[in-house]
């Protein structure tokens, strides 16, 4: 009895022990034999861009913010309508540049926060089965974010320039929609990076606009860079707002004659 249970058991094992090395084998062949994205770069990035389109639209572009922006426009058009090019106007070209940009930035970047949170368990699933790339995937949600969330502020931007009587000129205006869009694009980066930072979209949404406030006030409008303190110097340096109110007053003062009153 003792020899024939035995001979059992260690057939069993035999067994047990050809089912693990089949099933190793057969992994090792498949992972081999398949290729670990079977979609092309450019196929991965045209389907998600497209999927991630259809799954924004609507979101973000609505009555809402339309509205809103318009009410914006309004706002910056009537305080800062048709500045004269004067000494005694200079500060008030320098508080709009400033404040076109924290009204519209500090948005995007709170706009931005959810995108990767609500995509977190989709991402993870479909990578485990090696549908796609991290990569492809960051840049179609950014594209897709780009045309909902950036949108209405860069157009924002076009009536409030030539009506408060921002440096007129075509090649001024044409650096100023550039660097404004380059300035909000990364207003949204900031948003998509603190996203994926912070475990939950509750504290992401709470800890955020303070960040955000911290960049802006080390932007050089509030204090300016050359009087900042030495151990705080350094902030001026991680904030896009620096870069962003910077080169806006580049393109709007640099080789202009402003007469003195």
């Amino acid at each position: 009895k003792n020899d024939l249970e035995n001979a059992v058991s260690s057939d069993n094992q035999k067994k047990r022990m050809s089912r693990s090395v089949h099933k190793l084998s057969s992994i090792f062949e498949i992972k081999n034999s398949v290729p670990k994205y079977t979609a092309p770069f450019l196929v991965q990035l045209t389907l998600l861009a497209k999927r991630a389109v259809k799954q924004s639209r609507g979101e973000r572009i609505s009555r809402a913010s339309l509205v809103t922006t318009v009410i914006f426009i309004v706002f910056e058009c009537a305080f800062w309508f048709q500045m004269k090019n004067d000494t005694n106007h200079s500060y008030n070209r320098y508080s709009l540049l400033f404040f076109m940009i924290i009204a519209q930035a500090n948005g995007v970047v709170v706009a931005s926060i959810p995108t990767f949170k609500r995509d977190t368990a989709l991402l993870s699933r479909e990578r485990a089965k090696k549908m796609y790339q991290v990569f492809p995937y960051f840049l179609g949600r950014s594209f897709a974010d780009l045309t909902a969330t950036i949108f209405l502020p860069c157009v924002h931007s076009i009536p409030v320039y030539w009506v408060t009587n921002l440096r007129p000129r075509a090649d001024s205006f044409i650096l100023f929609s550039c660097m404004y869009y380059l300035t909000i694009t990364t207003a949204q980066s900031l948003g998509l990076l603190l996203s994926t930072v912070f475990p939950s979209l509750q504290m992401a949404l709470v800890v955020t606009p303070a960040i955000s406030i911290f960049m802006m006030i080390v932007a050089g409008y509030y204090i300016p860079l050359s009087n900042m303190s030495a151990w705080m110097a350094w902030s001026k340096y991680i904030s896009f707002c620096t870069y962003g109110y910077s080169s806006l007053l580049v393109i709007e003062f640099d080789g202009r004659d402003i007469p003195c009153a």
